[in-house]
């Protein structure tokens, strides 16, 4: 019985709802000049109205709620329609030029603070631009790096905005910045450096890393680097180490020539003459003939001392 009562109770809430409907598209329609603005309400709440778990959730169309079993809960056509207009007659009149913004301002009830003249981090408040969203003033402020922009009261007083944009680019390159000095071609040697003794994905890893060239604790450091080696003299020197079997640290690395770097290979072969140890190509240099001509001398069985001594005799025709 009692499903039955809530059953007709149901039909009845949804009859007198479908009568309000169509009453209202009639005056809508007689309103409207004839248009089937009432056709169009009917098949909003029909569509919208739809029966889940044995209820009717109801949806708001045209200012009127509805409860979850169809009936109307209250109407807002009346005094929220006007007080709609009226709300956006001030938005209308507060872009109005008749009327100075801050007299508008005050005529709403809001507090209003003059800035002028005033510092907010790097910012100085020069006069108040007279723009307004949603009841907010905003100011124009000279920054100290002389660019004008527009701020938000209420962002000045709070601390949120203390610069037109400057102090936001120079934190971030300050915090982002170690040294500055990567652009540097004893960076670059650096780098190299590090990555041929520590990468074993370098193309000459085998050569350092594999073979135990380490780095010192103290070049893991650019700065340090940079300290103990300076600036390099030329474009045409390079890192280098003074004694091949050990690591690169101070007392072994100095800045060379492609051309000193070539006489201190491990593959070189090295003559010891009168107590002095040179490669072969130094010795050659120095007395005046070929490298060539000295190496074939000594493969032939030439003692050094002949070797370097004897004179190179013409060829006879």
């Amino acid at each position: 019985m009692k499903s039955a009562a809530n059953a007709v109770s149901w039909r009845g809430s949804i009859r007198d709802t479908r009568r309000h409907l169509m009453t209202r598209a009639l005056c809508c329609r007689q309103r409207a000049g004839g248009q089937s603005s009432g056709a169009r309400y009917r098949t909003s709440f029909r569509t919208r109205c739809r029966k889940k778990r044995g209820r009717i959730r109801g949806r708001r169309r045209g200012g009127v709620w509805y409860n979850a079993n169809g009936r109307r809960v209250c109407s807002t056509l009346g005094r929220s329609t006007t007080s709609l207009l009226q709300r956006s007659k001030v938005m209308a009149d507060s872009h109005s030029t008749s009327v100075p913004a801050v007299q508008q301002f005050k005529k709403r009830g809001n507090r209003y603070i003059d800035l002028t003249g005033q510092r907010f981090g790097r910012l100085v408040a020069l006069r108040d631009s007279g723009e307004r969203r949603r009841g907010r003033v905003y100011w124009v402020c000279l920054c100290d790096c002389g660019q004008e922009t527009i701020v938000k009261a209420s962002h000045l007083r709070g601390g949120v905005t203390r610069s037109c944009g400057c102090l936001h680019d120079e934190c971030s390159a300050h915090l982002k910045r170690t040294h500055g000095l990567s652009h540097l071609p004893e960076y670059k040697a650096w780098a190299a450096m590090i990555g041929r003794c520590t990468n074993s994905r370098h193309q000459s890893h085998h050569y350092y890393g594999a073979r135990g060239i380490r780095v010192c604790g103290r070049w893991t450091n650019f700065e340090a680097f940079y300290d103990d080696m300076g600036v390099r003299p030329s474009p045409k020197h390079t890192l280098e180490r003074v004694d091949n079997s050990l690591g690169y640290s101070p007392d072994n690395c100095v800045w060379a020539t492609q051309k000193q770097q070539l006489r201190n290979k491990r593959n070189n072969r090295l003559v010891t003459h009168q107590g002095t140890t040179r490669p072969l190509v130094e010795w050659a240099e120095e007395i005046g003939i070929r490298p060539d001509t000295l190496r074939c001398r000594l493969r032939l069985g030439w003692s050094v001392e002949r070797a370097l001594t004897e004179p190179v005799h013409p060829h006879s025709r």
